[in-house]
């Protein structure tokens, strides 16, 4: 499970967007089933990762988002979340992700095999920093399914606009960092 955080459907050529902004995402998109009208019932990364994981609209906080939100103490034992029914049956679960939320307070952490979040001098490290342990992850899976989640923050910016006037019809300055090919 790939969660990219803050990535927008409108910014995928996937689904419409005029620029090649994804050319690995689109060839996958290809020859899968793409989801056209998903809408997240908040528009915050504990609550939409929460809901993710549970495929419950209004699910206990899995992230220590402590400054954001409310957490709930304890999720009860037969509550749903993914990664703990996947570990119960038999896979090997994990999690790399630079973000910053994934505390010693978060609710999901215990319920992984093996959890990896890398630090960073700035909010959180880019993608490329997150190769290393995601390599550590499938050499310690060995023989058992693998349930890995990567949380990339590289399309959450922030990008700097160096130049704060643009033209309409154009795309803003800003795009140039979020549009990477």
């Amino acid at each position: 499970l790939v969660i990219s955080d803050t990535l927008r459907a409108a910014n995928l050529p996937t689904y419409g967007y005029p620029r090649q902004t994804a050319p690995t995402l689109s060839a996958l998109a290809d020859r899968s089933l793409v989801i056209e009208h998903a809408v997240a019932q908040f528009p915050g990364t504990p609550q939409s990762v929460s809901q993710i994981f549970t495929g419950h609209r209004m699910p206990p906080l899995l992230m220590g988002a402590r400054l954001f939100a409310i957490p709930s103490r304890a999720i009860p034992d037969n509550y749903p979340v993914l990664p703990r029914v996947l570990k119960e049956r038999g896979y090997h679960t994990a999690m790399v992700s630079s973000h910053y939320w994934w505390t010693d307070d978060s609710r999901l952490l215990p319920m992984l095999d093996e959890t990896h979040i890398v630090p960073s001098e700035d909010s959180y490290a880019p993608f490329h920093d997150l190769h290393e342990p995601i390599l550590r992850v499938l050499d310690n899976a060995q023989d058992r399914p693998l349930f890995l989640t990567v949380h990339s923050m590289d399309t959450h910016g922030p990008w700097a606009d160096p130049e704060p006037t643009w033209t309409t019809g154009a795309l803003p300055p800003q795009y140039a960092g979020y549009d990477t090919d």
